[in-house]
């Protein structure tokens, strides 16, 4: 171990094949004062360790020709490196890979992508549990040296005094001189006294800096006896000792938390460190033994407190599992939507036919409206993974929010007694009025379900100013800015601590088999996200819940409000328009339905296919409707190619995604118009009809 300077922390050298790797470390442990030494491989991580040997070495595992054990059971062969602590970082995350790490000598194992706190703070765990044990075998040889000193002293002054006595019995004449050499001897032992004296001095110094050393590390570090006394403890530990085990320096140690103290001292079956739940807090606690042999064993704890680590883990973990599953979400959403789409044509081309019989129409009019609700349930999966289409502008809340009180009001019980709480302001937002009505209803539905024998129902409305923060339930956030809050407040049963982590996922119900789908919250949560908002709850069981969505405030503005459907279909006038879908079957269906309403339809089923047409038939086609996702070349990479030969010819694009952030730099190409699918064929012959103007 390296002697360390006052601005040196330790000499730590990293090897890692991964140059960003390797310099990332660097950059973190060298602006925390390490000293670091870098090699790229196991054979220069060795050379570098036997001429250079640092204080701490962290060591990659996947490296080309000699991997990260081999390298550390060379390490701990040599007789020159085997006492070097080895910490091993990878992304390799499973159990095996971690024992086999620990049964070739690493002392740690850490997992990328890392914390850098949880880098420095296992790294100065590490070296001081090292120098605390340099420096008791130091203090040890340093006691045995003088134990071993004061034998050879006393051994000398003995043989001085037997020779001394034998030369008064042979020689009176030779006294002088034997007084004179007892009296150097008494001399030396004066000095040796006095050596002995000034070496105490030295340890005693020494053990001060071990406690100053303790008292400033992070983590808490207690020294027990073998029987669990608490010999030492420093002020960390001093804290962690009363919240887990009420206890202090001197009691005997028993429990940690839930955890019996023998079942700490021994390695845990995962990783190095017991973990202990204490109320709402996390703690980490590791256990060595000292070996001592004129004594009996005593134990060197490190425990440290990991409830934000945990936590953020936590929300880390959820932001991916949200992820995970809105992406699937919206690939089945996606491929159901087409499916909706083909039948849902076919239903409205049906209805439509002049002399179809009343019951076949009330029967395909069934089949339609059940389209529409398959259609809403696809929409809130959509909203969920943020895939739905918005039709954002800016809009007043307050005004909204009143006119939401007064369909609640004819909706929900007549037990449930519903209040709007807002100050005489202006609450403008850049959103999606259909989505916001959707969130609002959704919320609500969800306290009425929580209040089944009726209760109260607060809608409250209020502006979050630039300098107060507050927290993100999913994403764990802290937002500062500008924001328009919404609350729905409920006085129902709460929601179990438990349950809260996951309210916010599709398909997580508390309520009874039927009585919901579990896609209401998820819904809320897609639709702040999507509107670039937050949210949050505050639930307690027993007590009520409340739910917060936070959108960004706009600068005050005339609202906008959103257009009516229309109600009839209009006809063609016989003019040829180019299909272009890659879904067989929603492509015939589009091609039926329009040809139904008078229009000569030609189909493809790619972007290439369309232009092979276009070019042989450049004054057939007067409108394009195209797909955007399909293979070999979408809709948006059609309407590029259509534009770049100068054709001027209407182009619209059907999508089941959101095209808001494409949507200014396609009017520039030149879009006429963009739907959503499933499209109605109502809603699809106004918009070819306004085109072909």
């Amino acid at each position: 171990m390296s002697e360390l300077s006052s601005d040196n922390r330790g000499d730590v050298l990293i090897v890692d094949d991964t140059l960003s790797n390797l310099r990332l470390l660097s950059i973190i442990l060298t602006s925390n004062g390490y000293h670091v030494m870098e090699a790229k491989d196991g054979a220069s991580a060795l050379a570098e360790a036997r001429s250079h040997p640092p204080d701490m070495i962290l060591l990659d595992i996947r490296m080309p020709g000699m991997d990260g054990y081999e390298v550390c059971q060379q390490l701990k062969a040599d007789e020159s490196t085997c006492d070097i602590p080895v910490i091993f970082v990878s992304a390799l995350d499973e159990q095996t890979e971690k024992v086999q790490g620990f049964a070739v000598g690493g002392v740690d194992y850490i997992t990328k992508p890392f914390q850098v706190k949880e880098v420095l703070a296992r790294l100065e765990t590490h070296l001081t549990l090292r120098r605390l044990q340099r420096l008791r075998e130091a203090q040890n040889t340093q006691l045995q040296q003088e134990i071993a000193d004061r034998i050879r002293a006393e051994q000398a002054l003995q043989a001085a005094k037997e020779v001394l006595e034998a030369r008064v019995k042979e020689r009176t004449a030779e006294l002088a001189a034997a007084n004179l050499s007892l009296n150097t001897e008494l001399q030396e032992r004066k000095r040796g006294e006095a050596e002995r004296e000034q070496l105490l001095v030295q340890v005693r110094k020494q053990a001060q800096q071990v406690r100053e050393i303790m008292n400033t590390v992070p983590e808490g570090v207690v020294l027990l006896d073998t029987d669990g006394q608490i010999i030492l403890a420093n002020p960390v530990a001093q804290g962690h000792l009363l919240a887990m085990a009420n206890a202090s320096v001197g009691d005997r140690l028993t429990h940690l938390g839930e955890q019996k103290i023998s079942e700490l001292l021994t390695t845990p079956t995962k990783g190095l460190w017991h973990e202990i739940q204490n109320d709402s807090r996390t703690y980490e606690v590791i256990a060595r033994p000292m070996t001592e042999e004129a004594e009996a064993q005593r134990w060197v704890m490190v425990m440290r407190e990991v409830t934000k680590e945990r936590e953020i883990q936590r929300r880390m973990q959820q932001q991916d599992r949200l992820a995970a599953v809105g992406q699937m979400a919206a690939g089945i959403a996606h491929d159901f939507n087409n499916i909706l789409a083909v039948i849902l044509l076919y239903a409205e081309m049906v209805v439509n036919l002049p002399d179809l019989n009343q019951r076949v129409r009330e029967r395909m009019l069934i089949i339609a409206q059940q389209c529409r609700r398959a259609s809403e349930l696809i929409q809130q999966i959509l909203d969920f993974s943020r895939k739905s289409v918005l039709e954002r502008q800016p809009m007043d809340l307050l005004p909204f929010l009143k006119e939401q009180v007064k369909m609640l009001e004819r909706t929900l019980p007549e037990n449930i007694k519903i209040t709007l709480d807002a100050d005489p302001d202006q609450y403008i937002v850049e959103a999606d009025p259909t989505r916001m009505q959707q969130a609002i209803l959704n919320l609500a539905v969800n306290a009425r379900d929580a209040m089944p024998d009726g209760g109260n129902l607060l809608i409250r409305a209020s502006s979050i100013k630039g300098g107060t923060g507050f927290h993100c339930v999913t994403c764990g956030q802290v937002t500062d800015g500008d924001w328009i809050c919404i609350a729905v407040q409920d006085s129902g049963m709460g929601i179990l601590q438990k349950d809260l982590a996951y309210i916010f996922e599709p398909f997580y119900t508390t309520k009874e088999p039927g009585k919901g789908t579990g896609l209401g919250l998820a819904q809320v949560y897609g639709i702040a996200k999507s509107h670039d908002g937050h949210v949050n709850v505050n639930s307690s069981f027993g007590e009520g819940s409340t739910f917060a969505i936070y959108l960004p405030a706009i600068p005050s503005q005339r609202p906008k409000f959103p257009s009516t459907e229309p109600f009839m279909l209009v006809r063609g006038a016989g003019e040829t328009l180019l299909v272009v879908e890659d879904e067989m079957a929603t492509r015939q269906a589009l091609k039926d339905g329009l040809t139904l309403i008078n229009y000569h339809v030609i189909a493809a089923m790619n972007g290439v296919q369309a232009l092979s047409y276009l070019d042989e038939h450049p004054l057939e086609v007067k409108l394009v409707l195209s797909d955007v996702v399909m293979p070999e070349m979408g809709g948006i990479e059609l309407l590029r190619a259509v534009r770049g030969q100068g054709s001027q010819i209407p182009v619209i694009l059907m999508t089941g995604h959101p095209l808001q952030e494409e949507i200014s730099g396609l009017q520039d190409l030149g879009l006429t118009a963009w739907i959503q699918k499933p499209p109605r064929l109502k809603h699809l012959s106004h918009v070819i009809a306004q085109a072909l103007k």
